[in-house]
């Protein structure tokens, strides 16, 4: 009778003196034995057990693409090895080592996925390590062609798992740069759907087994879920994936003329700016230096202006009849003011599902805020603690997130992206990018470091009107 005593991973490592101080002294793992002449190492923790070893330790398999093996400490060994050697090797490699039978390892095209071998004595730490599937297995000899088809079984049906997961994997990267449209159908490999008694795809928690981009599970822009594969052999298998969804029409690029110029205090962080006739409306940021103003354009003496307390970090800002409202970037609230003295009228929370604030911007009927992501929200004016529906950001070839001050004009929202020279130009229906100024020249010479970006969209009749963080310009844009 063989009995299989203990298994434990083999992780691979070139530097060796170096990775056991990592799993010493950062994971407090205790070092059980090691032997640095000959580049291997045992540690545990919690009664698991893991071997540090030099990568591709016997010089097998040149294009190893593990970071390691399974090896399992066996009775009996050179029993074990003459029971496997001819059946397992029908789909595997199975070779002994340089110094004999006393162990072994069983690989495939990708490297080792098995190692057996013999303690050459018994010491307390064997009781320690964790049992394979929680139990002791026991292999009797009296029955060796089972023996050898069940591990014949156990190694296909592994090997048939990975065979799964990589296809999947393979397919998902091929595709997140080309992305999908709304209505197209996920071509899942062969190797998937072949092997696959079911598949289902699931967003945290919703699930469907619709292999369709379907917009009642989907969003443009970027979807994080997650694969779930219970196989034919009744195996569930699960990975996790990014679906892009772009949308089909080609983004317009919108050229422009700069028609006039005019002088913008370099002192203000730019979060929110719009004009009514000829005054400006800012709000600026920075913890200590936040405010909101306003003041004539061409000029930048403020008419009136409130400052913020010391903790607060003011954000986008939008007009909504005689009301200037306010949000700030980590503080969950915002303000409500009166546009004419700028006085503080009221606060109101965030809705929950936005965890910060970054731009705002009024349709008429609602306010639209980004929170540094792809997604916009329009919520209630009268409570905008309450969200009316949100939308996703995307183009026909690019996704977009960290949308940042916002501006709604005739039938569109436009959104710089932070850190960025554009401004999009949004349909508020669906999310869809269909043009796209690009600032970069304009940027270039306002921009010396990271901070004094692209920032601040407003229109003075049909011209756009654009300004940035620390910029000490204004300017006016006419779209050709």
């Amino acid at each position: 009778m063989i009995k299989f005593k203990s298994l434990y991973p083999v992780i691979w490592t070139k530097n060796l003196e170096e990775s056991i101080g990592f799993y010493t002294h950062i994971l407090n793992f205790t070092l059980v034995d090691a032997n640095i002449d000959a580049h291997w190492a045992f540690l545990a923790k919690d009664g698991v057990q893991i071997m540090l070893t030099r990568p591709n330790e016997h010089g097998k398999m040149d294009r190893i693409c593990f970071s390691g093996s399974f090896y399992f400490n066996v009775d009996h060994v050179d029993d074990l090895w003459k029971d496997l050697h001819t059946i397992t090797k029908i789909c595997y490699s199975i070779e002994t080592f340089e110094w004999g039978v006393r162990e072994f390892a069983i690989y495939d095209n990708n490297g080792y996925i098995l190692q057996f071998g013999q303690p050459v004595s018994e010491i307390s730490k064997e009781e320690q390590i964790l049992l394979f599937l929680g139990n002791i297995l026991e292999i009797k000899m009296k029955n060796k062609i089972i023996v050898g088809f069940a591990a014949l079984l156990l190694f296909v049906s592994c090997n048939n798992d990975k065979k799964i997961l990589n296809s999947l994997a393979d397919y998902n990267n091929s595709m997140e740069s080309k992305g999908y449209h709304f209505g197209d159908k996920l071509d899942l490999p062969k190797d998937v759907l072949e092997n696959a008694e079911s598949v289902s795809i699931s967003f945290g928690d919703k699930e469907t087994s619709n292999l369709v981009v379907d917009s009642k599970y989907f969003t443009l822009g970027d979807n994080a879920v997650t694969f779930n594969i219970k196989t034919k052999g009744g195996e569930t298998l699960s990975q996790d994936a990014t679906i892009n969804v772009f949308t089909k029409n080609p983004v317009q690029n919108i050229n422009y003329e700069v028609v006039a110029e005019y002088p913008h205090n370099p002192a203000n962080f730019v979060q929110g700016f719009q004009i009514e006739g000829n005054t400006i409306y800012e709000s600026d940021g920075q913890r200590g230096s936040s405010q909101i103003l306003k003041y004539n354009l061409g000029d930048t003496t403020p008419i009136a202006s409130t400052k913020q307390a010391e903790d607060i970090f003011s954000e986008g800002s939008a007009i909504v009849g005689d009301k200037i409202y306010q949000l700030t970037w980590q503080n969950k609230k915002g303000f409500v003011y009166d546009k004419n003295s700028l006085s503080l009228l009221s606060e109101f929370p965030y809705p929950d599902v936005m965890g910060e604030g970054w731009g705002l911007t009024y349709d008429g009927k609602n306010l639209i805020a980004s929170d540094g992501t792809k997604n916009l929200y329009f919520l209630k004016t009268s409570d905008p603690s309450k969200v009316v529906r949100y939308i996703s950001v995307a183009g026909n070839s690019e996704i977009y997130d960290q949308l940042n001050e916002l501006e709604y004009y005739k039938g569109f929202i436009y959104a710089n992206v932070w850190q960025k020279p554009i401004i999009l130009k949004i349909n508020p229906a669906n999310g869809e990018v269909v043009g796209k100024y690009d600032f970069t020249e304009i940027a270039k010479q306002n921009t010396k470091g990271s901070d004094d970006v692209l920032n601040g969209i407003a229109f003075k009749g049909d011209n756009m009107v654009i300004t940035g963080k620390n910029w000490s310009k204004i300017y006016e844009i006419a779209a050709k």
